[in-house]
C-alpha cells in the first residue's frame, strides 16, 4: 500500500504502487474490487496516492500522482477506468519529475509535491471553477 482515501460513502480506495493496483474496500475490510492502472509501468509503479477534489462534492473522480510516468490520472470513481491524464516528465512549470503527492485546497487549486532529483511542490490554481 502507498496511498489511502476513503470516500464521503465510506468506501476505502487504496493505491499499491508495485502493483499499478487501485484497491476498494468497506470499512469493515471487506474486498469490493480493483483496478490495474497503466499496466505496463515496471519499476516503481504507477499508483503513487489517491485523493478527492473537494469541489466534486458527488465524488465522481478520484485523482493519482504517477511518479513514474510523470502524470496525474483522473478517474471515475465507479468504474475506476482513466478518463483523463495530464502531464510530461521534465523541470520546467507544468512538467513532473517524480510526481510522489498531490492535494487540493478547498478552492479546488491542486498542489503537487515531488521527490528523487524534483524536489519541488508546484499549484495549479483552478479557473473558472473548473
Amino acid at each position: 500500500m502507498h496511498g489511502l482515501a476513503i470516500a464521503e460513502d465510506g468506501l476505502i480506495y487504496v493505491s499499491d504502487r508495485p502493483s499499478n493496483r487501485i484497491q476498494v474496500f468497506e470499512k469493515d475490510g471487506t474486498y469490493l474490487s480493483e483496478s490495474i492502472l497503466a499496466p505496463m509501468t515496471y519499476g516503481p509503479g504507477s499508483t503513487w496516492g489517491l485523493e478527492f477534489d473537494p469541489l466534486d462534492t458527488e465524488q465522481r473522480f478520484i485523482y493519482l500522482p504517477d511518479g513514474t510516468n510523470n502524470k496525474i490520472w483522473t478517474l471515475d470513481r465507479e468504474t475506476l477506468e482513466p478518463v483523463y491524464s495530464w502531464g510530461t516528465g521534465g523541470h520546467q512549470p507544468g512538467q513532473f519529475d517524480w510526481v510522489h503527492y498531490m492535494d487540493f485546497d478547498s478552492q479546488g487549486n491542486l498542489f503537487t509535491g515531488e521527490v528523487q532529483t524534483g524536489h519541488r511542490v508546484q499549484k495549479f490554481i483552478r479557473l473558472n471553477g473548473n
